[in-house]
């Protein structure tokens, strides 16, 4: 199969604020990859890090986000558009592997009614199946420190609720459709629960996320004792849920 031509891979460059720019990626693409689109962010920080704010990923796309306002929009998408193309040099990311402990007690799953009524598993399938595999996290969004992760196989897909819920606890695991992700922090919310982490994904007092975009991660399952354990001690001192990070 004969190789696309690599500059092809850029879809679309457009001004999405008066100081941001949105570049949209071919996904179908041979080259593009998760890994590849996170070397291309990391290669802009690295680049032009003295003209920018901040650049945030997608699943196929980067919003970069300039510390001035925009006068000259094409200068700057040639300037960006070549940068990209010539970005060559490989990046050693230091992808994490992280384990997510997760307690699928009936009380925490509280749509696993649905997915035996609409598609026919028990609760072990469930389980098996949702920790049966990893995942890619691909951004983080929606809410600080949620994670969209790479699809859960075929047979877990169920669609959002059609009503959400006014309150989804901080922890709880869901699905939507291909998706399964997790809430950081208490919000409404229309995904599927089929259980909750003791974890702490976002820190309000740091402003930091616990997850990264391009980490790998597997859930665990574990028991209610195993829940209250790990919370306690989180609760005590938040570094202790590192132990669960790999960083080799």
């Amino acid at each position: 199969m004969k190789l696309k031509d690599k500059s092809t891979i850029i879809s679309n460059i457009v001004k999405y604020s008066e100081r941001s720019i949105l570049i949209t990626f071919d996904a179908n693409h041979q080259l593009f990859s998760l890994d590849w689109l996170l070397q291309k962010r990391s290669w802009l920080l690295d680049n032009i890090s003295d003209k920018l704010l901040q650049v945030n990923s997608t699943y196929n796309s980067l919003l970069v986000t300039y510390n001035f306002t925009i006068n000259d929009f094409y200068g700057e998408k040639v300037a960006l558009r070549q940068l990209l193309l010539n970005a060559n040099e490989p990046y050693n990311l230091g992808f994490r592997s992280v384990i997510i402990p997760t307690c699928y007690d009936d009380e925490f799953s509280i749509d696993a009614k649905e997915f035996e009524h609409k598609k026919e598993l028990s609760k072990q399938d469930l389980i098996r199946l949702h920790s049966g595999q990893s995942y890619r996290v691909h951004f983080i969004g929606f809410l600080p420190g949620f994670p969209y992760l790479s699809q859960v196989k075929k047979d877990l897909y169920l669609p959002r609720k059609s009503q959400p819920r006014p309150k989804i606890s901080a922890g709880s695991v869901g699905i939507a459709g291909r998706q399964t992700g997790i809430y950081p922090v208490n919000s409404p919310g229309g995904w599927q629960i089929i259980g909750q982490t003791p974890l702490c994904l976002f820190d309000a007092k740091e402003l930091k996320t616990f997850l990264k975009a391009g980490d790998t991660i597997r859930f665990k399952p574990i028991n209610r004792n195993e829940y209250d354990e790990i919370k306690a001690e989180i609760q005590l001192d938040i570094n202790f849920q590192n132990r669960f990070v790999d960083e080799s």
